[in-house]
């Protein structure tokens, strides 16, 4: 196979969370440790500090027990640590959250009990404990259950429109800062977490705002006005919302950069790959919703948080066409019509009904005799089926030894021999061939094997028994086991076409961070929804079967 190199192990520039006074140096910015001598202490005389629970640059966040009048009820308690007293925008940040929380009043928003200080001058706060768990620990590569998406998406809405209301924009919303928590009747109920760096305009802690202080937030999250360090409002949650809906509905981001910068440069350019294009069975409306909440330009998002979520779990919970419903009133009204025509009238049906059984009686065997012979079949779905074996090539440096011979796959190659693909679908369908290149140290890469200009003329599509033999592929020195990837389609992938005809022009080889993040993603599905595989050792040959329209295979050489 063409030679190439994986990814390496990296820091996810998506989960960077930008905080703090964008006037102060990276350098001087430091994490405290949570302060250990907390635990036991009883703040306000009435919360006992049990454990640490978190901790940041900027505080940390306890369980602690309330006082026994009150059940001794659990509560969380966030302190601002002493260390960051000396940053001016920290501090206002940490007030103004008590100031966010005090004037929100939301079943959906985490409430606050009290605020205080303790000795050393370092503010804290009193906030509800969530028994439960956040949306990123309930997220699937699949993505998750369409009602319990539309549940979920319709609450935070409605949360970050109380927001709104009061002038509050979170800046940093992301399903680690979103709460699920069962209630009676099965249900989950959302809790909004985390104002630590929100946006207040007229607040009563401080009227004015930082220059730049706006640069804050979640990489993968951030609206692009945010990213950029623009102005934000509503539409920037709004932004963020629509990320996160992608991300439940499709188990992936929108975007998969490599740099804030080259996220910013996907954002102005728009989605590529939209959530019905990873999950098909999202219906059209939902997709469309989604995408338009993840625009670039502000004003062409949804302008209000709570008809976005309402829409998005509508289209979710309705499919792709709601039914419409008319309601029949009685129509309080005397009969009009002679008697004698209603007799006669009966008269004509009773006739008409005569009439149809006589005609009937004549054929009545035949459509007996039909009806034996015909039967109703369910509908299936429909299986796809592909065929294929290798032939190989022993070769000792650049010399052939031997002849070729067939094989499965199953069986340990030299590295320096060569092989053929020889595949034969079962339908018509589009084929679809590549290797991932993995080499440490260097980005992710995969080889565009099939098709190719050399190989059926760079067109996907096969007809159903067509017998394809590629052209001959060589072992990748660097690698003991090489990933063999085949991706067979009942129609075209419309992201695929466009890369392999890239392809064409790079020496076959996808390196683009963008490419290689669609094919990736695309290669998850493999892990959801493994196909049949029936190896047959007479013959030399693999068959692969598969329910629905898309069959992803991996076959995994050894050298």
């Amino acid at each position: 196979m063409n030679e190439g190199d994986p990814m390496p192990p990296h820091s996810d520039p998506n989960e960077a969370t930008v905080t703090g006074n964008p006037h102060t140096d990276a350098d001087s910015q430091q994490t405290v440790r949570a302060k250990e001598n907390l635990i036991g202490v009883t703040l306000g005389g009435r919360y006992l500090i049990e454990k640490v629970l978190a901790q940041g640059g900027m505080g940390a966040v306890y369980l602690a027990r309330d006082k026994p009048e009150l059940l001794s009820r659990r509560v969380v308690v966030k302190v601002l640590l002493e260390d960051s007293l000396k940053d001016e925008w920290v501090v206002k940040k940490f007030r103004q959250e008590i100031e966010s929380l005090t004037r929100l009043d939301d079943p959906c928003v985490v409430g606050i009990f009290d605020a205080g200080t303790l000795d050393d001058g370092s503010p804290y706060l009193v906030m509800q404990y969530v028994d439960g768990v956040n949306l990123r620990s309930v997220l699937k590569p699949e993505g998750i259950a369409f009602e319990r998406a539309a549940n979920i998406i319709k609450q935070v809405g409605r949360a970050l429109t109380t927001a709104h209301n009061q002038e509050i924009v979170h800046r940093d919303l992301k399903p680690e800062n979103i709460m699920l928590r069962s209630v009676p009747g099965d249900e989950e109920q959302v809790k909004v977490i985390d104002f630590g760096i929100a946006k207040i305009k007229n607040s009563a802690i401080a009227p004015t705002t930082l220059t730049g202080a706006n640069v804050a937030g979640t990489v993968a999250y951030m609206s692009p006005e945010q990213l950029e360090a623009r102005s934000i409002a509503a539409a920037s949650d709004i932004y963020a919302l629509g990320a996160i809906a992608y991300e439940m509905l499709a188990g992936r981001r929108p975007f998969n950069p490599e740099t804030p910068y080259q996220l910013a440069e996907m954002q102005r350019e728009g989605v590529k790959v939209s959530p019905k294009a990873l999950r098909p069975a999202i219906p059209a409306k939902a997709d469309e919703l989604i995408l338009k909440a993840l625009s670039y330009s502000p004003a062409a998002r949804p302008q209000r948080a709570r008809d976005f979520g309402d829409e998005l779990a509508r289209a979710l919970t309705e499919g792709e066409e709601s039914t419409i419903k008319k309601q029949v009133k009685p129509v309080d009204k005397k009969l009009s019509v002679p008697l004698w025509m209603i007799a006669a009238l009966v008269l004509l049906a009773a006739g008409i009904v005569v009439a149809i059984v006589w005609l009937r009686s004549g054929s009545e065997s035949k459509q007996q005799s039909d009806a034996k012979s015909a039967s109703v079949t369910p509908p299936v779905e429909s299986e796809r089926k592909l065929t294929y074996s290798l032939t190989v090539q022993k070769m000792e440096g650049k010399k052939a030894v031997g002849d070729e011979y067939p094989s499965t796959g199953q069986e340990i190659f030299g590295r320096d021999w060569k092989f053929r693909m020889n595949i034969t679908p079962a339908q018509s369908g589009s084929l679809y061939m590549l290797s991932e290149v993995n080499s440490p140290g260097t980005p992710l890469e995969y080889n565009a094997l099939f098709p190719t200009p050399q190989n059926n003329d760079g067109l996907s599509k096969l007809a159903a028994s067509q017998k394809v033999q590629t052209g001959r592929y060589f072992f990748d020195k660097t690698q003991d086991t090489e990933k063999f990837w085949i991706i067979w389609s009942a129609q075209p992938i419309a992201e695929l076409e466009t890369i392999f005809k890239e392809a064409a022009s790079h020496d076959l080889i996808i390196s683009d961070p963008a490419q290689t993040g669609i094919v990736r993603e695309l290669l998850v599905r493999y892990e959801a929804s493994k196909p049949v595989v029936e190896v047959d050792k007479t013959n030399k040959q693999v068959t692969l079967k598969g329910k629905g329209d898309l069959l992803i295979s991996l076959l995994e050489l050894k050298h």
